[in-house]
C-alpha cells in the first residue's frame, strides 16, 4: 500500500469589508486588501472543485 497527499481545490468566497465612494471602488480597494492578505474577512467555503483539478503527490515511505 503506497501514502500519497492530495491537495483538494476548493471554491472559498472571502468577504472583506471596505470604506469606498462606489462599488468599483469598493472592488478596488477589496482587491488589494486581499493581495496584501490585510482587512477584515470571512472566508466561506462554497465547494470542491473537480477532482480531475486535484494535486495527488505519492509520499516516500522511510520505514525501511
Amino acid at each position: 500500500m503506497k501514502l500519497y497527499t492530495v491537495g483538494v481545490r476548493e471554491l472559498h468566497i472571502r468577504y472583506i469589508d471596505v470604506q469606498a465612494e462606489s462599488e468599483d471602488e469598493a472592488r478596488d480597494l477589496a482587491q488589494d486588501a486581499a493581495c496584501a492578505n490585510i482587512g477584515t474577512a470571512d472566508l466561506q467555503y462554497i465547494e470542491d472543485l473537480n477532482k480531475s483539478t486535484w494535486d495527488v503527490l505519492e509520499v516516500e515511505n522511510d520505514t525501511a
